[in-house]
């Protein structure tokens, strides 16, 4: 019996998810969260984003297809890797509540990382959420202190955003320790010697 009360121990205590659901049109601009034109500006979209809270960590899995127009050869999230033809894989970028105060940078993660942990305010290669393309392990991206929302875009050319075709559906499923607060720690610990206390008189 002790082995089921620290069961519910545990459970209490363990790791919650969470998950979100979005598309990203392939219009949309990365560099333009929260519709950022101060230091910026394209004919691209504003990107859509998930809240997200500081410490999570994050699975972001992404399925779909994307051209950046013209000529441009379709691809899926990752984009092509090899560099040789182009192409917008999908890229993301960690924000708080404060106003950008510079032009976003890359933040220069590598594709195949199984755990990446960008900075806020820098633009992170997110593509399918896989270290391979359409394989591989699932990735890990952990959310940076400060930050409260995920943009999802893309990396084209400011004037060429319009001729885009395709959009990616994303998900994103954040995990995260939940600590109770000090009642519900006391309010635990009763009901546990509760619990142990009905379970020794039946025993007597």
């Amino acid at each position: 019996m002790r082995s089921k009360l620290f069961a519910v121990a545990v459970v209490l205590f363990s790791s919650l998810a969470f998950a979100d659901t979005l598309t990203v049109v392939s219009t949309a601009d990365v560099f333009k969260p929260g519709g950022n034109t101060t230091f910026y500006n394209s004919t691209g979209g504003n990107p859509p984003s998930v809240v997200v809270n500081a410490g999570d960590s994050l699975n972001i899995t992404a399925t779909g297809t994307t051209s950046c127009g013209g000529f441009c050869p379709t691809f899926g999230p990752d984009g092509d890797l090899t560099f040789t033809q182009n192409s917008i894989p999908l890229y993301g970028i960690f924000l708080g509540n404060d106003a950008l105060t510079a032009q976003p940078g890359f933040f220069g993660n590598a594709p195949d990382a199984l755990t990446t942990a960008p900075t806020i305010g820098t633009v992170f290669f997110i593509g399918d959420g896989l270290t391979g393309t359409g394989s591989g392990a699932i990735q890990t991206f952990i959310v940076p202190t400060g930050a409260t929302r995920l943009y999802f875009g893309f990396d084209d050319a400011p004037g060429f955003y319009s001729d885009n075709t395709g959009s990616l559906d994303v998900t994103v499923t954040a995990e995260t320790t939940e600590t109770p607060e000090p009642s519900s720690i006391v309010l635990l610990g009763s009901a546990l010697l509760g619990a142990a206390g009905t379970i020794r008189r039946k025993l007597i």
